[in-house]
Order: structure tokens, then C-alpha cells, then sequence
């Protein structure tokens, strides 16, 4: 009876310790599998980590790539400003000056010398006003402008009012008169015989200042000028400080 029962016993714990052994598996079982859905969650998790990450660095690659444009062009425009201010500095015409007198600093600007900006050999051009009032006027009389500021060409001529073209080509012609109240005048542009322009005067009140402008072919050599019309020629045409009688043309 000793024999069976401890046969019994053995089996009884050996059935035992298996059965606790197998609890045992399985609890690490379980939990070997609660740790591969945990790194399994942190694994999704990481991805998406490093997705948002990844967005990061392509959107600061933007702004660099923006930022370095930036850069480029703001050391363009540095270097520009530095040469129109070289080139402005290379410039004779004005001198910043500092002159020290004691404890007084006193700064003054002066102006050097500046060349005379030449004029092409080929400009023509003229401008002349008259001096004084012209009295006595009849028809067809034609009008002097003895005051006379250009004439690149040398073609006119301010005693008689006349302008030679030193050229052939296309020509603008333009001209103002003044009259005073009770006064008035017609007045014609001619080349050589043929009347190519006019203008009417008149003033019933002060005074009237008017012109008008003509664009025309003249020949080299031609008389260009101003006259008085056959008709309507009554009173002074008037110049003076407030107002000038005057004649321009140039060539095209």
C-alpha cells in the first residue's frame, strides 16, 4: 500500500506541475503577444512621426530655396547701389565740403565747375522774341523777333524775321503773339509764296496771348517767316515781361 500511494502521489505531482508549467507558457504566451501589439502600435506611430517629419524638412527645403533667392537678389541690388553711387561719386558736380573753425563744424555745399554738355553738329534750332512793342503794322507786313536765345544752324535771322533752312527735311514751326485791348491781328507762316499756317488775334478786354503750331517739309535755302494777313491788322502786338512775342522752329 506504501508503494501505490506514493506512485499515486508522484503522479499527482507531476500532473500537477505540468498543468502549472503550461499556466506558466501561457501566461508568457500572452504576454509576448501584449509586447508584439505594443511595438506594433509604437511602430505606426513612429511612421507617422517621421511622416510628419519628412513634411517638415521639405517645407523648410522651400524656404531655404526661398530665402536663398532672397539673398541673391539683395546682394544684386547691393551691387548696383554701390556702382550708381561709384559712378555718382566719380561726378564733379558738387563737393560736400567740412570746415572746422574751433569747436564749430560747420558744413557747406559747393558747386564745381560743371562741363558744358556739348551740342551735335547737326541740331537745328532756333528761338527769338521780339524786344519791344511793334507799332504801325499794315498788311503783309513781316514780323522781326530781334532777340534771339537759339539758333543752333545759324539759319535765322532776327532783323528780318527770316529763317533759311541749312537743311532739307521736316521742320516744327511755332509761334505766340500778344495784343492788348482794342488790337487785333491776323498773321500767316509762309514758305517762300506759299501761306502754310495762321492765326487769329483779338482782345476786347485786357489782353490776349495765343499761337499755333506747324509741322512741314522745307527745302534747304527757303524763306520761312511770319507776316501780317491782307486784313484785320488794327493796334500794337505787344511784347513784354508778362507775356512774349516770339518765334521757334526746329528740324526733326
Amino acid at each position: 500500500m506504501n508503494f501505490l500511494a506514493c506512485i499515486i502521489i508522484l503522479v499527482t505531482v507531476y500532473t500537477e506541475t505540468k498543468a502549472l508549467a503550461k499556466h506558466d507558457m501561457e501566461k508568457e504566451l500572452r504576454a509576448l503577444s501584449n509586447d508584439v501589439d505594443h511595438l506594433k502600435k509604437a511602430g505606426k506611430g513612429q511612421a507617422e512621426v517621421i511622416k510628419q517629419l519628412q513634411n517638415i524638412v521639405e517645407i523648410q527645403a522651400a524656404r531655404m530655396s526661398m530665402l536663398s533667392e532672397i539673398l541673391q537678389n539683395q546682394r544684386q541690388v547691393k551691387l548696383q547701389a554701390r556702382e550708381r553711387e561709384r559712378t555718382y561719386n566719380n561726378k564733379p558736380a558738387i563737393q560736400n565740403h567740412v570746415e572746422e573753425r574751433g569747436d564749430l563744424t560747420r558744413k557747406y555745399r559747393l558747386l564745381s565747375p560743371v562741363p558744358t554738355q556739348s551740342i551735335p553738329e547737326e541740331t537745328i534750332a532756333f528761338y527769338a522774341y521780339m524786344s519791344a512793342d511793334m507799332n504801325g503794322i499794315g498788311s503783309h507786313h513781316t514780323l522781326g523777333f530781334d532777340v534771339v536765345k537759339t539758333n543752333e544752324g545759324n539759319g535765322f535771322h532776327g532783323n528780318t524775321g527770316v529763317f533759311n533752312p541749312p537743311k532739307s527735311g521736316l521742320y516744327v514751326f511755332s509761334w505766340t503773339l500778344r495784343v492788348v485791348k482794342g488790337a487785333h491781328h491776323s498773321v500767316e507762316l509762309v514758305v517762300n509764296h506759299d501761306v502754310v499756317g495762321s492765326t487769329y488775334h483779338i482782345e476786347n478786354y485786357s489782353f490776349d496771348q495765343g499761337g499755333a503750331t506747324v509741322v512741314i517739309f522745307c527745302n534747304k535755302g527757303d524763306d520761312i517767316y511770319l507776316r501780317t494777313g491782307a486784313n484785320y491788322n488794327v493796334g500794337p502786338i505787344t511784347s513784354e515781361e508778362r507775356g512774349r512775342s516770339s518765334f521757334a522752329g526746329w528740324k526733326l
